[in-house]
């Protein structure tokens, strides 16, 4: 889901990237994922949105929404403010020990 070749790091430059689904800029504990309405829409093809994106918050990928209950979030793209949804891909990793 979160390997989508239109994701792109967020740095200063000019590339012109056309249907873009994000982008991603690494933290200090993890690289976080950018998506855009429609990159996020893309990426939960086949399942309902809205439930989609409570499990992802529940599983604490996706950041609680805001205080007008907006999940998209502005961030600073460049010089301009653009509503993302913030993806912290290591919160869905799972791991068996049993298995």
């Amino acid at each position: 889901m979160l390997s989508c070749p239109t994701i792109t790091a967020v740095r200063r430059g000019r590339t012109q990237i056309r249907e873009r689904a994000g982008w991603w800029r690494d933290e200090a504990e993890a690289r976080v994922h950018l998506f855009t309405a429609a990159g996020m829409r893309d990426a939960l093809k086949g399942f309902d949105f809205n439930q989609a994106l409570d499990v992802l918050q529940a599983e604490g990928a996706l950041v609680a929404p805001g205080a007008g209950g907006e999940r998209a979030m502005p961030q600073r793209i460049g010089k301009r403010p653009t509503r993302v949804y913030q993806i912290f891909p290591e919160k869905l990793l799972i791991v068996r020990a049993s298995q």
